[in-house]
């Protein structure tokens, strides 16, 4: 990102000068000098509107050569540059203040801003070196440099990449910068580019804007972008609690860091430098402790530190404009630091360092050159600065200084140039190799539509008449303008949005709710009141629900339940009873309260359908339908009665009144033209009433235990408070795949889950008769046990990051995949040294505390994960050689004495839960085989 031209100068032009890691510096015409030397020397105003020239600063040249150094740290994964990500925010503050110098000194001297010339500087500065990078990366991957996941990262990345609003995407996508430096596309830079670009385009207007209207007040322009940034830091306030990545991507929560810079460029218009000898005492003083403050904050914080957002990244911004005041004051310790000539010249080349080094970091990885920590920085960053220089002499600078490309033919090369990019992108992406899944992100985006609902229909052969194929899918699209009843809800998804629902239907013919007794048909004798087909039907139910798990239950059923009815099977009591009898009513309220405790098991929401009046014939004829008890509407009306009490007493259970809406119908609830038989629904009826319910139900999802979910949601704010293991819950049907299905499978862990996912996916879609399908949900870095701190491979403390919180993220993964199965891996981050909440003291496995602290989380997610009826299959660890890549051994963590630990606490866990736990001895199985395991020697 390169600093902007707001530099005035005498004489010659220093190439390069101005540049930063992504603000542009002035392009040189006529005789070689810049737009702003030009402006130099005009004559200037008096009075009020007198500036002070800002000249060439050398140490501002060193700021930004510091800053890229920090990025360049912190994307190579060195412990001590853990908040090397704020070299950005230093650039950002430092665009502020020199964008801002630059407009107000153009609109003091000439009496107006050039828009046109401004952004056409811009253009020249920063299009073609971008343009460079964005042509290289397409053809690396045209070349076969790049895996199928970065190759298809760039689908998406290089068209918004050049529209600069890749950060736009990250945030809609749930994009996350942490796992960002470790993901595959090789433009995940371009976001920081994105914001810059951004602003460029809107803040000229802003301030052209409110001088204009203020008539030339900078006053009223410092106000306007004090206001301005205390909306941002309130809107990042507001935002942080849930996201720090939509904290750190948006151009609205950002908008402070640069705002700062414009404030202290408004402020120091006419007065820069000072002459009183104590004022500048004080200005070295404050600008070496800003220096401080940010090596401090480059060295300490983390990314997923709460108190960064706003308050780190304020304290940044502030800092880097102390540094900027006293590098202007020039003189002084902190100015001659600097102004050393190799950070001037790092910083004259940090926009091509900024833009280049990701894709070759990315390219030049351990797994490429089997080099270790050291070495492999070393040579990132060899060919990294070799890349800057020759794009700054070779095409930059020709460029900007208008020795190529000047009138206007950059109006014509360029388009040409993004579109041959695009071109070769879509070629480039359009068949990409396999994943190389060693380097995946393992971070969940958010879906581009919601998942599908799942929808069981189960009754008699009205339920029947509505899903005639057994199986179907509806496409439900909705706005907020459309309509739901009153007993059904409301909710669900946003306006104009398009979710499916999957419906499945289990019917039997002639077959009620309630169970037992003998009925009778018409007016002919009583027979059993459970015919043959009914056999069963109940377990049938519950087999459908354990395994198809489906978010709603609808039931149509109730019609063969208002016939005549003697309840005691021995005739003992001979009495003929049927709905609207208030014994029949007390047994028909408790057999329906017992279909929706089957129906609603698995964590479903039965929906049951208001019983319409019939005409169902005789059937033995020559008997009016109307002369039939059982078409008898008040008998109709005290089953729905019922059914209204059992929903009143039961959360899991809604009525919807589908027989308000039949009566609604052209012809009404009897029409021929919506029942055929006076019962039954005509195939058009059938399918505006599924749509109807559809509808109706869009705000249905499958529940999860809540008492799991509460469990996993409590914070451990003590390692006391790890000794309470809760009892095994009640356990639930078990989710089974239904006949001819493939069994559903999740894997969730850390990076070694990550690969028996993929493996088990290769499984499934090549091995002959698999039967399977595999979910993949495993995060990188992530321990079961979470919270507190841990030592990392420098021997640093560092962070969980806010994904590795399972009690958020599980519930989804769990409504999305409905798994059948779940493995579950966890290792290395779970034996290295803890600091765990609420204790000052290291720990590790193998000590009674963070034991037990262990055991109590795994039990915990245990729960949780088979809460909707999933088996979960703990894998045994086998032992490690942790940061062997990296040249390094003897890590506490590697301790095989620790990992014994571990498995023998996997044991115990599942004999905690025994009855929806396994364990897979991978580690034995590993261990039994010749050679045993060996990790290998270091790499030299």
């Amino acid at each position: 990102m390169n600093s902007t031209a707001g530099v005035i100068t005498r004489g010659a032009s220093r190439p390069g000068s101005e540049v930063g890691l992504d603000v542009p510096a002035p392009p040189v015409v006529l005789d070689g000098r810049s737009d702003d030397e030009l402006d130099a020397d005009r004559p200037r105003r008096s009075g009020s509107d007198a500036v002070e020239p800002l000249g060439y600063l050398p140490g501002l040249d060193g700021l930004r050569a510091l800053a890229v150094i920090a990025v360049l740290f912190y994307h190579a994964h060195f412990t001590r540059a853990s908040g090397g990500f704020l070299g950005v925010s230093v650039f950002f503050t430092l665009s502020g203040f020199l964008i801002t110098s630059l407009l107000l000194r153009e609109r003091a001297t000439t009496g107006t801003v050039s828009l046109r010339r401004f952004w056409s500087r811009r253009f020249r500065r920063l299009m073609p070196a971008s343009l460079l990078c964005l042509g290289g990366v397409v053809l690396a991957g045209l070349l076969g440099a790049w895996d199928g996941d970065q190759v298809r990262a760039l689908r998406t990345d290089v068209p918004a990449a050049l529209g600069q609003v890749i950060n736009l995407v990250y945030i809609n996508s749930g994009h996350s910068y942490e796992a960002t430096t470790k993901a595959p596309s090789p433009l995940n830079h371009f976001w920081s580019l994105a914001i810059e670009e951004q602003f460029y385009l809107l803040f000229p207007l802003l301030v052209t804007g409110v001088l204009l209207a203020a008539r030339g007040r900078r006053r009223i322009l410092a106000a306007v972008l004090a206001l301005l940034t205390t909306a941002s830091v309130l809107v990042t306030t507001s935002l942080a609690p849930h996201s720090i990545d939509r904290v750190y991507f948006g151009l609205d929560t950002r908008a402070a860091e640069l705002l700062i810079g414009g404030l202290a460029a408004c402020a120091t218009v006419t007065v820069l430098r000072f002459t009183h000898r104590a004022v500048r005492v004080v200005v070295h003083i404050v600008g070496v402790a800003g220096l401080v403050g940010l090596v401090l904050l480059a060295t300490t914080v983390h990314y997923g530190t709460r108190w960064l957002y706003p308050w780190g990244l304020l304290l940044c911004a502030v800092c880097t404009v102390s540094v900027v005041l006293t590098i202007a004051q020039r003189g002084g310790p902190l100015h001659r630091l600097l102004s050393w000539k190799p950070l001037v010249w790092c910083g004259t080349i940090s926009y091509g360092l900024y833009l280049f080094h990701w894709p070759l970091f990315a390219w030049l990885n351990p797994a490429r050159t089997g080099l270790s920590k050291w070495p492999l920085f070393a040579l990132q960053c060899a060919v990294t600065f070799a890349g800057a220089v020759a794009s700054f002499h070779l095409l930059e600078q020709p460029i900007r200084l208008r020795r190529r490309l000047s009138g206007r033919t950059p109006l014509t090369v360029a388009p040409m140039v993004v579109l041959c990019v695009l071109v070769a992108n879509g070629v480039a992406t359009a068949s990409p190799p396999p994943a190389n899944h060693s380097i995946s992100s393992g971070q969940r985006t958010a879906p581009a539509v919601p998942p599908p609902q799942r929808m069981l229909v189960v009754g008699d052969e009205i339920a029947q008449s509505l899903v005639p194929t057994g199986t179907e899918t509806l496409h439900r699209e909705h706005s907020t303008n459309e309509s739901v009843p009153n007993n059904a809800g409301s909710g669900g998804e946003g306006p104009n949005e398009r979710r499916s629902v999957t419906v499945r239907s289990l019917t039997a013919t002639g077959c009620g709710v309630a169970v037992g007794g003998s009925r009778r048909q018409g007016t002919g004798a009583f027979g059993p009141a459970d015919p043959p087909q009914c056999d069963g039907l109940f377990d049938r139910w519950s087999a459908e629900i354990a395994s198809f798990q489906p978010d709603v239950v609808v039931v149509e059923a109730g019609s063969w339940d208002l016939l005549d009815r003697r309840i005691d099977v021995r005739l003992a009591d001979p009495t003929v009873r049927h709905p609207g009898d208030p014994d029949f009513d007390r047994f028909l309220e408790s057999e329906i309260a017992s279909r929706v405790d089957t129906l609603s098991a698995g964590g479903a929401t039965v929906v049951w359908l208001r019983l319409a009046p019939m005409a169902r014939p005789a059937p033995q004829g020559g008997v009016p339908a109307a002369d039939l008890p059982e078409n008898d509407t008040a008998r109709v009306d005290a089953f729905n009665a019922v059914l209204d009490r059992v929903a009143a007493s039961n959360s899991h259970l809604r009525v919807l009144d589908l027989a308000r809406w039949l009566a609604s119908l052209p012809g009404g609830a009897l029409g021929p033209d919506n029942r055929v038989d006076g019962t039954t629904f005509t195939p058009q009826t059938a399918s505006a009433a599924m749509s109807w319910i559809a509808q109706a139900t869009r705000d249905i999802d499958r529940r999860t235990a809540t008492e799991a979910m509460a469990a996993a949601a409590e914070p451990v704010s003590s390692v006391a408070t790890a000794a309470r293991i809760a009892p095994a819950p009640a356990v639930g049907p078990r989710s089974v795949p239904a006949a001819g299905e493939p069994l559903r499978i999740m894997v969730a862990g850390d990076s070694v889950a990550m690969g028996y996912g993929f493996g088990l996916k290769e499984w499934a879609t090549h091995a002959p008769g698999a039967g399977a399908t595999v979910s993949n949900v495993s995060q990188f870095n992530c321990p079961i046990a979470r919270g507190g701190s841990y030592r990392d491979t420098g021997g640093e403390l560092a962070e969980f990051g806010d994904y590795c919180d399972w009690s958020k993220t599980d519930p989804g993964w769990l409504k999305d995949n409905r798994p059948n199965l779940v493995v579950l891996s966890t290792g290395v981050w779970d034996t290295s040294d803890r600091l765990l909440p609420g204790s000052s003291r290291w720990t590790h496995l193998g000590e009674p505390v963070a034991d037990q602290y262990f055991l109590r989380e795994l039990v915990t997610r245990i729960d949780l994960l088979s809460s909707a009826g999933a088996r979960v299959v703990l894998m045994t660890h086998h032992h490690i050689e942790h940061g062997l890549k990296q040249g390094i051994t003897g890590l506490p963590e590697s301790e095989p004495a620790r990992m014994d630990r571990l498995n023998e606490l996997l044991h115990q866990a599942s004999d905690l839960r025994p009855a929806v736990t396994a364990v897979a001895d991978l580690a034995g199985w590993l261990n039994a085989q010749p050679g045993g395991f060996d990790p290998g020697p270091a790499p030299p």
